[in-house]
């Protein structure tokens, strides 16, 4: 096997450098674009947390009973949301669970309470058994004097978010190969 000349190796290592910064640059564009997609979707299920707290303080549910009843108006109030977007309250005393169309809609899910979470620990992700992914926030809902009543999960779906990620993953790959091929 013969030795590279100077030439050659000046420029195998300009192309291992220029390879190494475009793969560097290409991760940090995945990496601002996922966060700002999953900012984007947190930002809005913060937004309608904000509505539910809204009518919360407006119905100023006590028990179980209330809760049921505020949770029954927001749902009808949010019908008319073009998302769909998983919005469920569970009742504390009874167990009952209180959801918009779109929490029906995934009634044959035998694990669709995996959207429930727990309570003040943030956005999380979660993927039912047929793949579908979410992201989803729980908030526990007090009544007077602080005692829990029940808790509120909104979710939506993180398909896109997903797909997104995917993409680019391919397109960061492709022109690593390009580039490496160059």
């Amino acid at each position: 096997m013969s030795r590279l000349s100077l030439v050659a190796r000046v420029a195998l290592l300009a192309t291992v450098v220029v390879g190494l910064a475009l793969a560097s640059a290409m991760y940090a564009a995945w990496r601002t674009t996922d966060r700002q997609l999953t900012a984007d979707l947190d930002a809005d299920l913060t937004t309608q947390l904000r509505e539910w707290n809204r009518l919360v303080a407006t119905f100023a549910p006590a028990d179980g009973s209330g809760l049921a009843a505020t949770a029954r108006a927001w749902v009808t109030e949010q019908q008319d949301h073009p998302s769909t977007q998983v919005q469920v309250v569970a009742i504390a005393a009874t167990g009952q669970l209180v959801g918009n169309a779109a929490w029906d809609l995934l009634a044959p899910q035998p694990d669709r309470s995996t959207l429930l979470g727990r309570p003040d620990a943030g956005p999380r992700d979660g993927r039912l058994r047929d793949g579908a992914a979410y992201r989803a926030l729980t908030e526990r809902v007090t009544g007077p004097g602080g005692a829990i009543i029940g808790t509120v999960s909104i979710a939506d779906s993180a398909d896109a978010v997903a797909r997104a990620r995917r993409q680019l993953a391919r397109q960061v790959l492709l022109a690593g190969a390009v580039v490496m091929a160059g």
